[in-house]
């Protein structure tokens, strides 16, 4: 009887937790802020590298740039993985008292820095694909793309401020 109780209290307690993360969605309506490297915000909830992308591909101009970045980001990942490992490998034998072949460590340290070289791009497109993003909850809501109407707007941000004059 206690565990038939304990069991269904359970079930419930899953049902409305499942339920309530199901239906949170972030609100499309709000611009996306950025907490750091790599790290952006919308309400104030994390959004993760594949949720940020799909929401940036819903906008037009944005969605260029954000598949190119997630393309720099898959070669960062071809790159970079198996550099590191090459140069790792060889650097522990040598560190260990073995006989590294620098050969294969110096191709596996340009490979790793390639990729580290892809993952910066990565990371400044998706900058860019979210500056995109944003910008269109800074138009007005009458202008016309074939129009050149100045648009000011004052930007806040922690301890920086500035001023974009956009056509």
């Amino acid at each position: 009887m206690y565990t038939n109780q304990i069991f269904k209290t359970l079930t419930v307690l899953t049902l409305i937790i499942t339920t309530g993360c199901a239906t949170a969605q972030l609100d499309t309506t709000k611009p996306i802020e950025f907490g750091g490297i790599s790290h952006f915000k919308q309400n104030g909830e994390s959004l993760n590298r594949h949720d940020l992308r799909s929401k940036l591909k819903t906008i037009p101009a944005a969605k260029d740039v954000a598949t190119e970045s997630e393309q720099n980001e898959l070669m960062s990942l071809i790159f970079g993985i198996p550099g590191g490992f090459a140069f790792g490998w060889e650097l522990g034998t040598a560190a260990g008292g073995g006989d590294a072949n620098w050969a294969i460590g110096g191709v596996g340290a340009a490979l790793w820095l390639t990729g580290i070289i892809f993952g910066v791009m990565s990371n400044n497109h998706l900058e860019d694909a979210v500056n995109l993003y944003n910008g269109t909850f800074l138009k007005p809501k009458n202008s016309s793309s074939m129009k050149l109407e100045p648009f000011f707007a004052c930007h806040a941000d922690a301890g920086v401020a500035g001023l974009t004059l956009k056509f």
